[in-house]
């Protein structure tokens, strides 16, 4: 139970705080991080992510850290266009470095570029590096990354093993994932302007949808909103959050456990924190940031939590001029 907990977890971790989208058939230039150039300071998250019952922690799974970034990307034809940049990492609590793993050690990295604006995304990767060990089973370890491009309205797409060097380049549900890249604007707009009530709540009946990625096919959610308020960690205050349950889409085939997703502007914690960084950092933001609180993902017995731990604005090292080929 604990694998499958663990590697759930972490697909709604992912799904949640980076936007998932699509890639390239032939291997692009693979060096991301030397392709984009940070213009401004950018925000770090830590999300602890623990499993309960009955309200009672039970178990601490890992941890996951979130940033992003505005900057200036150079794409594959060579123009310096816009850009942000975001990374989400997700690690179990044992060190590989050391040379001993535990029974389930997942230490993941994705990365996305997007946008700016519009936050549609050009590239997409996956760096996996799964090792599980179950009681009476033999031991697995998935080593591979993933790499998805948006290019001329299409998607490409590789999958190389790193243990085999193996290179796939099918992908299934292009036009979902496709679909899925391209509404992260709209919807983190959309749930900006209820907390605000600049929009009606929503509710299971409405037409509006989210969409995540489950077990590999992109599913649709319906959701409704109502407001909560509790103590945020990070800045040991009270906020009133944005409440959103979440539930699979009638039209939608198939089970996905349900989800609660809590989260405020960007704008609205900074100024209750008091912090003259965050604030400032804020100001520098699109007026409908959204900063997940905590997020809930329903088991048969109990829940797995992410709940924030810790915001703070990073400096990404000195700006480096990136030039056209």
């Amino acid at each position: 139970m604990g694998v499958i907990m663990r590697r759930r977890c972490e697909r709604i971790v992912w799904a949640v705080l980076v936007v998932c989208s699509s890639a390239v058939a032939k291997a692009p230039n693979l060096a991301i991080p030397e392709r984009f150039t940070a213009t401004k300071a950018g925000v770090e998250l830590t999300y602890q992510i623990s499993y309960h019952v009955l309200g009672l922690k039970l178990l601490r799974i890992g941890e996951a850290r979130s940033y992003s970034v505005q900057g200036e990307w150079l794409n594959d034809e060579g123009e310096v266009v816009p850009a942000y940049y975001s990374e989400v990492r997700f690690d179990t609590r044992d060190d590989p470095a050391s040379g001993k793993r535990g029974r389930i050690s997942i230490h993941n990295k994705m990365v996305a570029v997007m946008s700016d604006p519009g936050l549609q995304t050009m590239i997409y990767y996956k760096d996996a590096d799964e090792y599980l060990n179950p009681f009476f089973k033999d031991p697995k370890h998935e080593y591979y990354r993933d790499y998805y491009a948006v290019k001329d309205g299409g998607i490409d797409y590789f999958k190389l093993d790193h243990h085999t060097g193996e290179r796939k380049t099918e992908l299934e549900n292009a036009d979902e994932l496709l679909e899925q890249s391209n509404a992260v604007a709209a919807t983190l707009r959309r749930m900006s302007n209820v907390y605000l009530g600049k929009e009606e709540k929503l509710t299971h009946a409405s037409d509006f949808r989210v969409y995540f990625n489950v077990a590999g096919e992109v599913k649709p959610f319906a959701a409704a909103s109502s407001r909560e308020t509790f103590k945020v960690k990070p800045i040991n205050k009270k906020l009133e959050s944005l409440r959103v349950d979440v539930s699979l889409a009638p039209e939608a085939e198939g089970k996905a456990g349900d989800m609660t997703l809590w989260g405020v502007p960007f704008s609205e914690l900074a100024e209750t924190s008091g912090d003259s960084n965050l604030v400032e950092l804020a100001n520098q933001s699109p007026d409908w940031s959204m900063i997940p609180l905590r997020m809930n993902y329903k088991r048969p017995v109990g829940y797995i939590r992410c709940h924030l731990e810790s915001i703070e604005g990073r400096s990404f090292g000195t700006p480096k001029k990136v030039a056209a080929k």
